[in-house]
């Protein structure tokens, strides 16, 4: 399936099972970058999942569960510096870790 922003850009691609998205999934900003590529599973995220933004540099990365946050997740500021890690169970933050 592809989704079209109306300037023209594609918006997003991915695959569908059963009218639902499953399987790989790119998204992108209107600016024509890459915004999320991640996986669903019956329409939930599920897998590992990478956001980026508008400038390019990458936002957060890390891994759903059936849309539930899991493991590592660490994530960056607009100008790529990393900023902070949060690990999470069944959804919970369990832990996380600021960094200056």
């Amino acid at each position: 399936m592809y989704m079209w922003f109306d300037n023209g850009l594609e918006e997003g691609a991915g695959n569908m099972k059963n009218g639902k998205s499953d399987g790989k999934w790119k998204f992108w900003h209107r600016n024509g970058r890459l915004s999320i590529v991640g996986s669903y599973r019956e329409a939930k995220w599920n897998g590992k999942n990478v956001s980026f933004y508008e400038n390019g540099n990458k936002r957060e990365k890390g891994k759903y569960i059936l849309n539930k946050k899991t493991g590592k997740w660490t994530y960056w500021s607009d100008t790529g510096k990393k900023s902070k890690r949060e690990w999470y169970a069944d959804g919970e933050i369990t832990n996380e870790k600021t960094y200056q």
